[in-house]
């Protein structure tokens, strides 16, 4: 399995509940998750072919940090959201799990995780809000012991596909909702009402080479959330998004 075009990732300003939101690139980005919250968060965002080192340490002077890292054949996408939190960035040819275990045991967790490149993108953060996280290394995609640690009150996280093998991340949180996902083979389309009615609201989308995962949870800081396909240059309409206050 090949994880194909470029998926750019896009979360809210507060780690310790973390809702991440996404746009997924063919020729350019063509379906973005978008969320309205009642505080505007400043973001800045870099797509590149290789991971663009300059762009993060400057925006990192300015009081940002990275939100998320996403990436595909087309290049990586690195997204920074305003506001000040110490962070561990690994860079690896293997999954750095024995630096990532180091780095749990001084109270950071992983909150955001990429292949590109042939290489493994970690970034781990200090957020007080996850207990306890898990991550899980396998061959197969993991549905019976994601059951099993639901069951125990973990909730995921962060999947990512790479080198034929998937990693998945699982917190416990201060703050617990009830979660499902689902996989699909087209791009997922969410409305609005739909999400509410439900009582749940899409959280996380990931395209996995052939398919894509979306998870939903029952607890969002966000009063509109949504999945939209953008008419036009992309850039463009995230800039218009920013201006009627919605984060992408």
């Amino acid at each position: 399995m090949t994880i194909k075009p470029l998926i750019l990732f896009l979360s809210i300003l507060f780690l310790s509940s973390t809702h991440f939101l996404i746009a997924q690139q063919e020729q350019d980005l063509s379906v973005l998750h978008i969320a309205r919250y009642s505080n505007r968060i400043g973001q800045t965002y870099c797509i590149d072919s290789v991971f663009p080192y300059q762009f993060v340490e400057s925006n990192k002077t300015k009081g940002y940090h990275i939100a998320q890292i996403s990436a595909g054949n087309k290049g990586i996408c690195v997204l920074m959201n305003y506001g000040t939190i110490p962070q561990d960035l690994l860079l690896s040819d293997t999954l750095p799990v024995k630096d990532i275990e180091e780095n749990w045991s001084s109270g950071f967790r992983v909150s955001s995780l990429a292949y590109a490149n042939s290489k493994w993108y970690c970034v781990m953060s200090l957020d007080n809000g996850i207990i306890d996280q898990k991550m899980i290394i396998t061959k197969q995609f993991p549905r019976n012991l994601i059951d099993s640690l639901w069951n125990i009150g973990l909730r995921l996280s962060q999947i990512a596909y790479g080198n034929g093998t998937w990693i998945i991340i699982m917190n416990r949180q201060m703050i617990t909702s009830g979660q499902s996902y689902s996989i699909s083979d087209t791009v997922p389309s969410t409305r609005n009402s739909q999400n509410q009615s439900n009582g749940i609201w899409p959280a996380s989308v990931f395209d996995i080479g052939n398919s894509f995962i979306t998870i939903k949870n029952g607890y969002t800081q966000s009063f509109d959330h949504r999945i939209m396909k953008p008419d036009g240059n992309i850039r463009d309409t995230i800039q218009y998004l920013w201006e009627q206050g919605y984060t992408i």
